[in-house]
């Protein structure tokens, strides 16, 4: 009898242990084996699996979205005085989106080469939103860019630059050569297609005052007599504020001296000055463009950020001084020393900004050279 017990026992542990290793091993690999794909039924084609299509871009501000509030506050005697020597003008404090000063804003004069700041709109968008260019991009010097004149870095057919090296060039000494290369590098050879952009793109911002005919802004030539590019303080200030959204041409237009190094020539360093003579001396200047032709006169498109709070300043038409641009450079000094003494607008009277704060100014970087006349 009892041999009969142990023996049920040991059955009854050795079934215990067989459904324990069961239990153990088989279930185990029956969770962890991945379910099988459904089979589609017979008609369907498998569809393979396909990432999302990235949503589409925001949608691209307009003059009609630079909603300013006019608060205008009254010039000091000596201010009211200088004003008067240029054509127009305009003071925005860009952070409260208010209008402190304003001369003939929406007027539409000569431009000079601050048609840069459209160029440089339309690069920086190749570059950043449409991807069609990169700034490492190599281009080649053409024929046509080494023999554009003014203000220049002297380009010659044989070298290649990137069209970052051409930014700087166009940004901080003005040169014309560099920024009729780059239009002919967006234009598929062609600075003729790229100003066609240029006016397609003005319409498209609304500033339907701005007419280019040119990417550098150089008075015509005997070959073609048109009109100079022209358009208006107001379209100036909104295109400088839009500028302000690129970090990379903040780091252009603050750089007070760089330098341009060549591969063929004797002369293999070409200095580039900042034609914004504000920059490193004023604080907080951190662009954009200035211009000069004998039509335009001096005029300038200048952004400063000065503790978190920034202001644009656009002055059209200011006479000849001692330097050359010393009437309007004073002036636009003065302007921004007079803005930022005024008090923040109030909390009730912003509207909502259409654009994020302008980013600081990096700190300039120095270096020896001597500016050019033509600016």
């Amino acid at each position: 009898m009892k041999k009969g017990c142990v023996i049920a026992i040991v059955i009854v542990l050795q079934l215990v242990l067989i459904g324990w290793l069961w239990f153990k091993f088989f279930r185990d690999d029956a969770q962890a084996a991945p379910a099988e794909k459904p089979v589609p039924s017979a008609g369907t084609a498998a569809q393979p699996d396909k990432p999302l299509p990235p949503p589409p871009p925001p949608p691209e501000l307009t003059l009609a979205d630079f909603r300013l509030v006019p608060t205008l506050r009254p010039l000091s005697a000596t201010l009211a005085r200088e004003v008067k020597n240029c054509h127009t003008g305009l003071v925005i404090d860009l952070t409260d989106r208010t209008i402190l000063w304003e001369k003939s804003a929406d007027e539409p004069v000569e431009i000079a080469s601050m048609t840069k700041m459209m160029t440089a709109y339309l690069l920086m968008q190749a570059v950043h939103t449409d991807k069609r260019v990169k700034l490492t991009e190599m281009v080649p010097v053409s024929r046509t860019a080494a023999a554009i004149g003014g203000s220049q870095v002297w380009l010659a057919q044989g070298e290649t630059f990137s069209v970052e090296e051409l930014a700087r060039c166009m940004m901080i000494k003005s040169a014309n050569d560099a920024t009729e290369l780059i239009a002919e590098h967006l234009g598929g050879g062609s600075s003729d297609v790229f100003v066609e952009a240029m006016n397609q793109k003005a319409q498209q911002l609304g500033l339907s005052r701005m007419k280019f005919y040119n990417p550098h802004g150089l008075p015509p030539d005997k070959a073609r007599k048109h009109p100079e590019n022209s358009g208006t303080a107001r379209e100036l200030a909104f295109l400088a504020s839009r500028l302000m959204e690129w970090p990379d041409v903040i780091r252009w237009t603050s750089t007070r001296e760089d330098r341009l190094i060549h591969q063929i020539g004797q002369n293999k360093v070409t200095q580039l000055v900042n034609h914004n003579t504000l920059v490193g001396v004023c604080p907080g200047v951190n662009g954009m463009k200035t211009g000069y032709t004998a039509k335009s006169m001096y005029c300038t498109t200048v952004t400063c950020t000065r503790n978190g709070r920034t202001v644009i300043v656009v002055v059209t038409g200011c006479p000849r001084g001692r330097p050359y641009s010393a009437i309007r450079d004073g002036l636009v000094r003065r302007l921004l020393d007079w803005a930022y003494a005024q008090p923040a607008a109030a909390p009730a009277v912003r509207p909502a900004a259409s654009a994020r704060p302008a980013p600081s100014a990096p700190a300039p970087r120095t270096g020896t050279g001597t500016a050019a006349t033509h600016r």
